[in-house]
């Protein structure tokens, strides 16, 4: 079926990597680039669940009340929602069919241009210097 086990130990499909065009008949291949920040997607998507359930026992042992996780749930949660933007507008999406997100609650604009940089496959134009 495509399903192998990645680096990271995560169950990953491969079988999109061996995709063909349905009118040309030639094979679609994913840059190496965004395949990367579609595995990282994944990986942060199991480390929030993973820092949940942690979350939850630590709940239900104690009664209620905060955890020692809630920092970290937060900053993956944070770190998944920018890079899922970017990777979506590296797709060709705009952002009003990404998220619609409240007046006080907009993303960071200069990380997802960041991060869109660095998963970018053109080689960057080198400055000269004075």
């Amino acid at each position: 079926m495509g399903l192998r086990l990645s680096k990271e130990g995560l169950l990953v499909n491969f079988s999109h990597l061996n995709r063909v065009d349905k009118n040309t008949k030639e094979k679609i291949t994913m840059r190496p680039k965004m395949l990367e920040l579609k595995n990282y997607l994944k990986k942060l998507a199991v480390e929030i669940r993973e820092y949940k359930n942690k979350h939850k026992e630590v709940q239900r042992q104690n009664g209620g009340g905060g955890s020692k996780y809630i920092g970290e749930i937060y900053h993956r949660q944070f770190l998944y929602r920018h890079h899922h933007i970017a990777y979506s507008e590296l797709r060709g999406k705009t952002r009003e069919q990404i998220e619609k997100p409240r007046e006080n609650n907009k993303p960071n604009d200069k990380i997802i241009e960041k991060i869109k940089k660095d998963y970018t496959d053109e080689p960057q134009a080198l400055c000269a210097s004075a």
